[in-house]
């Protein structure tokens, strides 16, 4: 979903560094394809935003969980605007922030697409999936083919075909 205020490339920025009730989001509900990710007559949706570690600094425990549901409930309201009712139909959410991500994957800044999406740092520019100790191998967002969710699924499935084919020979 995209705030009004975002009308030519050069307001991205600012929408995705200001105020969380009008930056851009996406929402994905996964039901949509034969996931089986949830019981039948439920889904799993996400939905996605630009979020900085800067916005989570220096806040409490306290504080930090209050910001992260309050920001939360903002989301899904605002997908309800587009999708009335959709709000009724949530059983759970839970909220990730770039603080999370830095915390379970220990990427600088919680970045989740690893080195910048930028020409010099794509495809074969980026990390490689072997390294130069025997069997050791890496897949993630810093290693081919880049970051986001589904790169990081075909790096995985790239360094496993490269497992089996080195198994088989």
């Amino acid at each position: 979903m995209c705030d009004e205020s975002c009308k030519t490339p050069g307001d991205i920025y600012k929408n995705y560094t200001g105020d969380f009730a009008k930056r851009n989001f996406i929402f994905v509900d996964y039901g949509q394809i034969d996931s089986k990710l949830a019981p039948e007559g439920k889904s799993v949706g996400s939905i996605c935003t630009s979020d900085y570690l800067s916005d989570w600094e220096h806040l409490s425990k306290e504080d930090y969980k209050l910001k992260k549901k309050d920001i939360a409930e903002t989301f899904i309201k605002r997908l309800n605007d587009v999708y009335p009712g959709i709000k009724d139909a949530v059983d759970y959410y839970e909220a990730g922030t770039a603080k999370t991500i830095e915390r379970y994957t220990l990427n600088p800044g919680g970045s989740v697409y690893g080195f910048s999406q930028i020409p010099s740092q794509a495809g074969k520019n980026r990390l490689s999936h072997e390294s130069s100790i025997e069997n050791l191998y890496f897949a993630s967002a810093w290693t081919q083919p880049g970051g986001g969710f589904g790169a990081v699924l075909v790096s995985g499935y790239m360094v496993a075909s490269k497992i089996l084919k080195k198994e088989k020979s």
